[in-house]
């Protein structure tokens, strides 16, 4: 019998309902353009994959949604509510 118990439980989204959303998301290092107005958008229940070459920007998108980087411009949201910065 499991001994753990649950200290805090989150609320979860209904099936389908968009959890992150990507909008036009720009970020710039200089002169170089990193990511170019990226969009897209998870909703629950679905597996994304961001999939490229070496250097496109995958993990200068997942740095702008976790908050490493701030986007130059654009909007990340998180259930409805932006997490930028």
């Amino acid at each position: 019998m499991p001994t753990g118990k649950v200290v805090e439980e989150t609320p979860t989204a209904p099936a389908g309902d968009v959890l992150l959303e990507v909008d036009n998301v720009t970020l710039r290092f200089g002169g170089v353009v990193a990511l170019n107005e990226v969009s897209f958008s998870l909703r629950k229940g679905e597996i994304f994959g961001l999939i490229g070459p070496n250097g496109a920007g995958k993990t200068t998108c997942f740095n702008a949604m976790t908050g490493v980087y701030r986007p130059t411009s654009g909007g990340i949201r998180f259930r409805g509510e932006s997490i930028v910065g």
